[in-house]
């Protein structure tokens, strides 16, 4: 039997040879999609909006799911903007699996991260480069970007309601952490094979599943 991959494994069928962590938890779920803390969170409100079905980046699921997702993914931005003040969203999205353009694992997620960012900017400054970015209306505008299977990252800053997204042949694994962390300060924490931040990970599931259902803070289920 082919070896699943850790979020099919730990979150979708609770494999019993993966332990679940805090961060396998589901906060909220859809029918398509399942919300997650994150292992390696830098900061404390930083989830994941997770596929239930395998594909390598958003861009390869399908029109329907892509609406779905797009509903989803206002819902809990607008869930960490009012716990955590702001939210930014991207995603790394490789055109196939096996290459360093993930984040490390090859299935599809958004990071929704409780930051106030010039992430875009940052970006370019990382990687030395202006005019990269076109902006897309509508998140199923990724579709089209996958089937020319082009690998992309995409964002959605804070207070934005469009999202952009540059089409790139390679950027290092782990990079918008890695951004991410250098504008934290901590550029050597980025890993998060490395650096897990259980704590972080553990009060982002007990305070966005009281906001989600005014129960007990620390109530684990599925909202």
């Amino acid at each position: 039997m082919e070896k699943m991959c850790n979020y099919c494994a730990n979150i979708l069928y609770h494999n019993a040879d993966y332990p679940q962590e805090c961060w396998d938890k589901v906060i909220y779920e859809t029918k398509n999609f399942v919300v997650t803390p994150t292992v390696g969170a830098l900061i404390e409100g930083w989830v994941l909006i997770i596929s239930k079905r395998h594909v390598t980046a958003m861009g390869a699921l399908t029109k329907d799911e892509l609406y779905e997702l797009k509903e989803l993914t206002i819902k809990i931005k607008n869930l960490v903007v009012s716990t955590y003040g702001a939210a930014v969203v991207f995603e790394h999205g490789p055109a196939c699996e096996g290459t360093t353009f993930g984040c490390g694992i090859d299935h599809a997620h958004f990071h929704v991260v409780p930051l106030q960012i010039p992430l875009a900017q940052l970006i370019e400054e990382e990687l030395r480069s202006t005019n990269m970015w076109e902006i897309i209306a509508d998140i199923r505008e990724l579709l089209g970007i996958h089937r020319r299977k082009a690998s992309y990252l995409y964002i959605l800053e804070n207070g934005e309601n469009q999202g952009r997204v540059a089409c790139l042949d390679e950027v290092p694994s782990q990079f918008m952490r890695r951004v991410i962390a250098s504008f934290l300060g901590i550029p050597h924490l980025y890993d998060y094979r490395k650096y897990k931040f259980h704590e972080n990970a553990m009060a982002t599931l007990c305070r966005l599943q009281a906001a989600l259902s005014n129960e007990s803070p620390c109530l684990v289920g599925v909202a």
